[in-house]
């Protein structure tokens, strides 16, 4: 067992008993980081303990150090079952969550209630906030996204002036930069500023945070789906607009129809801002009917999203192996691909593939490096997800874009086997399984008619077995 306590900003009069107990009787007291102000307290009190310190040394992101931690501590507690682990916040600290998902099968995490950031910043900002649905999250998980913008916020840990510049420029992309947010400077109060000079203030550290919102529609950069829902409730509210109010799921078909059809001609036009407008019109007609079906209780935009149809291999992350031309005929089962150590992106799909499978691997920064190890020879093969667009081109290999085709989902080592990537000019057997595969190469690239009729492929008209 492994046993959490929140140490807080660093004053020993916030923490309470039962926190103080369980670190004066640990064996280990393990901290995350001996920069804690609370360390220079535990040493004055003769408690002894460790750190991770060594971590940051080796790890290359904050994913890596969460990880490498969680390994540490768990291997630790193995032979120290009384071992204490001390962060600033149990409730916002990433290497806690890493503790959670590695945890072994049969092993606790326990977590002794203690004092927050939460509890040092809310009483600072509290009146700032018109509503107590407050979300908390410390800026080193902070990008905005998932980020609903009439919710207040309270990003904690704001650390130095990148870091508030980081939060200000995933802030600015919601919300308009002249808007006022509440910084939190660490002793206890709270400083007005516009958004734009959160990353302008003299003095930063762990205590450092900024509280924002709730912000209305008017004040927002962007809009979310809510928006436009609460949009068309209003127009087709008593007071509202009186054609809105009138329609029905009949009338509204030739605008469907129409709005439709623009998205197609946006796409055909190739204009990536043209489709986004079109589309926005299109996704309208959807809140629309969805309007009118809630006020005759049919049915809500909930039930809309849950008949959804998750079957497609993009919206299950699914995985395929990527293996060099050369060698793929050599490994052609699970048991064979055990032997070979993949680049997988980490925190990805396919890292939890290779865990699952008990694969050795390399964790790189995206799935692009993932390829890019296999064409420089650094890992036997890669584990990415089937809809990885373009990625590079290395010797043994041709990475182009690969379609799939929902009917002969999912593609993986246990029925189609690993994905050959073919050297260019080479010849390759083609078969209704592969030709999904292929298809976009032959067709949309090699620009050759591509046809399939009965059980035979045909390309430019002449039967074909191979290509």
């Amino acid at each position: 067992m492994i046993t959490v306590v929140s140490i807080g900003p660093g004053d020993p009069s916030f923490l309470n008993e039962i926190t103080v107990r369980a670190l004066r009787d640990a064996s280990p007291l393990v901290l995350r980081t001996g920069r804690h102000p609370l360390s220079a307290w535990l040493e004055t009190e003769g408690m002894a303990f460790r750190t991770l310190d060594h971590l940051y040394e080796t790890s290359d992101d904050f994913d890596a150090l969460s990880r490498a931690a969680a390994e540490e501590l768990w291997s630790l507690s193995g032979t120290s079952p009384d071992l204490v682990y001390a962060v600033s916040d149990v409730l916002t600290d990433r290497t806690v969550d890493a503790l959670f998902s590695s945890r072994p099968e049969g092993s606790e995490v326990r977590l002794v209630p203690g004092f927050s950031f939460a509890d040092y910043y809310l009483p600072a900002c509290r009146s700032f906030f018109s509503t107590a649905d407050i979300r908390i999250c410390p800026a080193a998980s902070f990008d905005g996204t998932g980020l609903t913008p009439s919710r207040p916020l309270l990003i904690t840990e704001l650390n130095d002036e990148i870091t508030a510049g980081e939060v200000k420029q995933a802030l600015s992309s919601w919300i308009r930069d002249e808007e006022t947010v509440l910084f939190l400077p660490g002793d206890g109060k709270a400083l007005p500023v516009p958004l734009y000079e959160l990353d302008r203030q003299p003095f930063y550290d762990h205590l450092s945070a900024v509280a924002c919102g709730p912000f209305s529609y008017e004040q927002r950069s962007r809009k979310t789906l809510e928006d436009l829902m609460e949009i068309m409730d209003r127009l087709r509210a008593p007071g509202g607009c009186p054609w809105d109010r009138k329609q029905t799921h009949q009338s509204l078909e030739p605008y469907v129809v129409e709005e439709a059809w623009e998205v197609v001609g946006a796409a055909e036009e190739n204009d990536p801002l043209h489709l986004a407008e079109e589309l926005g019109d299109l996704l309208f007609q959807v809140v629309f009917h969805t309007s009118i079906g809630k006020s005759f209780d049919e049915f809500t935009m909930d039930d809309v999203l849950s008949a959804m149809n998750c079957t497609k291999p993009y919206m299950l992350n699914a995985q395929a192996v990527i293996l060099p031309a050369d060698i793929a005929a050599n490994y052609t089962t699970e048991e064979s691909l055990s032997a070979l150590t993949f680049a997988v992106e980490n925190g990805s799909a396919g890292q939890d593939e290779a865990e699952a499978r008990g694969f050795e691997f390399n964790g790189v920064l995206s799935q692009a490096d993932a390829l890019m190890e296999v064409a420089a020879g650094a890992s036997g093969g890669a584990i990415i997800d089937l809809l990885m667009a373009k990625a590079m081109t290395g010797e043994g290999t041709s990475y182009e874009y690969f379609p799939h085709r929902p009917d002969l989902y999912p593609w993986n080592v246990d029925n189609y086997g690993p994905v050959v990537l073919p050297k260019k000019g080479e010849t390759i057997p083609l078969t209704l399984e592969n030709l999904p595969l292929y298809e976009r190469i032959i067709h949309a690239y090699e620009l050759h008619d591509l046809q399939v009729k009965g059980d035979q492929i045909y390309i430019d008209g002449q039967p074909v077995d191979s290509y």
